[in-house]
């Protein structure tokens, strides 16, 4: 039979009111052979209003009925024409949290609660390996990077660099640490997806990213004694202003200079 598949929101967990979400191009044949179904053109007509939703698929199948005596003396052998058959409705599990968007303004809030509800559950806080681990899993994919052939993976040295300056080395992290943090780091992570170039330049580490003010000094200046010329530079994520980049760079005249971006 045919494999459907529906948007299911969970009322419990969220306090937005989301009429029906439909999905087309939702019904697609399960393959005989391989008993599965594929889903390459699913659209959402409409969004869940930022509420995270899951999508489930659901078929009804027909099998032979094992109960029977006159199939079950045919068990290892081919079962007769005509044996008795049943029908069964099969759910598949939830897939993993959604949110189906309505435009691009909508993504950083978005990506920020499917993040806190993959990092802390029900949880007031966690440990901060764990809400590493869902935070690093998260960034790959906003920056648009399979999970298995990842180009530009977090470093132990940015994930240091994290772990001191925004949750001051402590061994669990809050939902308002949390919150502080998607606050500076989200605007960025959008900027990066959605504004054109700047996934480019991260992949192929034009942007250094999460450097410190103090760390880009010093690496210029060991690059200025080294080579004896001026025009090197570091691009790095403003400490101060959310979705702000720094550019440090060596000048001819006055050493080792800085200047800001605009955050939009």
């Amino acid at each position: 039979g045919d494999v459907s598949g529906e948007v299911v929101v969970d009322y419990r967990a969220n306090t937005r009111r989301v009429g029906e979400v439909k999905v087309n191009n939702g019904v697609a044949p399960l393959d005989k052979f391989s008993n599965r179904a594929r889903f390459s053109r699913l659209q959402f007509p409409n969004g869940t209003r930022k509420a995270a939703a899951n999508l489930k698929f659901s078929c009804h199948i027909e099998c032979v009925d094992m109960s029977s005596e006159a199939t079950a003396s045919n068990v290892g052998h081919r079962v007769r024409h005509g044996a008795p058959t049943k029908e069964l409705y099969v759910e598949s599990d939830a897939t993993e949290a959604v949110i189906v968007k309505t435009n691009e303004k909508q993504w950083q809030e978005s990506e920020g609660l499917l993040l806190r509800q993959r990092a802390f559950g029900g949880s007031l806080e966690v440990a901060w390996v764990q809400f590493w681990n869902a935070f690093h899993w998260h960034h790959l994919r906003s920056t648009r990077q399979l999970l298995a052939q990842c180009h530009r993976p977090l470093t132990g040295r940015e994930m240091r660099y994290v772990h001191q300056t925004r949750f001051s080395n402590a061994t669990h992290v809050t939902q308002r640490q949390f919150n502080q943090f998607w606050s500076w780091i989200g605007p960025m992570q959008h900027k990066i997806r959605h504004q054109r170039h700047m996934c480019a330049l991260w992949a192929t580490r034009m942007v250094a990213g999460f450097l410190s003010r103090d760390v880009a000094i010093e690496a210029l200046r060991r690059e200025q004694q080294r080579s004896g010329g001026a025009g090197q530079y570091v691009v790095r994520f403003s400490e101060n202003y959310a979705g702000g980049l720094v550019i440090t760079y060596n000048s001819h005249s006055a050493g080792v200079k800085m200047t800001a971006t605009t955050t939009t």
